[in-house]
């Protein structure tokens, strides 16, 4: 940036806060698109989720959960969570439009001491909006799913399901007067599954697309610097959790 180049940072923007402010300020003083490959953000899927967020079709939410597991590829240079939960981070914040309070992280190192294989996170943001994601190096399966949990409504993104990526679930828990002694106030509701049809491009090529279109337009990018700060705002905290046993720490706005 520094030699009028517009950057596409790999995720995650920076292991750090302070570097990920800094090069911010940067693309802002030089007049230079900063993006972050937080790549999911163009993914037909999520932005079928934000939007049915953002018209209310899914209102009142609980809950998110996410798992991103396999076997390998191991690294050396990082832990599980700096390596697979940005894509899941930058999905929570792009999906709610809010910082949580605070996170709480715990892992193990099975393979290589201090670099943990194995972190599950749990993330609390207002609302009484709970957030979990599951990353794992070591694992039988490869699985590459996110669920939506709302008052009346849930949603499944599996991205390893070629054919089905996204399932609505028309269900949930209602309260009811009870018309006979001893019926249950709040029962089961089940209804339809409705699988939307998603547009079929590629998440990668949507990406560069549109750090093209924002350079010739000059024009903020989705995946822009200031949201590649917020998920390593998130991360930095967690990472703290994980070095003190999975401790709440509190996230900074």
């Amino acid at each position: 940036m520094l030699n009028g180049k517009h950057v596409l940072v790999e995720k995650p923007l920076a292991l750090s806060v302070s570097d990920g402010e800094a090069l911010v300020k940067i693309a802002k003083d030089q007049k230079r698109i900063l993006m972050v490959g937080h790549v999911y953000l163009y993914h037909p899927a999520v932005q079928k989720m934000k939007s049915y967020i953002k018209n209310k079709e899914l209102e009142d939410l609980y809950y998110l959960y996410s798992v991103r597991t396999g076997l390998g590829p191991i690294r050396r240079d990082t832990n599980a969570m700096w390596d697979l939960a940005p894509h899941d981070m930058s999905i929570y914040l792009h999906l709610l439009d809010q910082m949580p309070k605070n996170v709480s992280a715990r892992g193990a190192s099975y393979l290589q001491n201090g670099i943990e294989d194995v972190v599950l996170l749990s993330i609390e943001f207002s609302r009484k909006i709970m957030g979990y994601i599951h990353v794992s190096w070591l694992d039988a399966y490869k699985v590459r799913k996110l669920t939506i949990v709302s008052k009346g409504k849930m949603i499944v993104f599996d991205d390893t399901n070629s054919n089905e990526k996204l399932k609505i679930f028309d269900q949930g828990v209602a309260m009811r007067e009870p018309s006979t002694y001893g019926e249950f106030l709040l029962q089961v509701r089940t209804g339809d599954i409705y699988i939307p049809k998603i547009e079929s491009t590629e998440p990668l090529r949507n990406q560069c697309m549109d750090f093209i279109e924002c350079i010739e337009k000059n024009v903020n990018p989705i995946a822009n610097g200031e949201e590649g700060v917020k998920t390593v705002k998130v991360l930095e905290a967690a990472q703290r959790s994980l070095e003190k046993g999975g401790a709440s720490i509190s996230v900074q706005s």
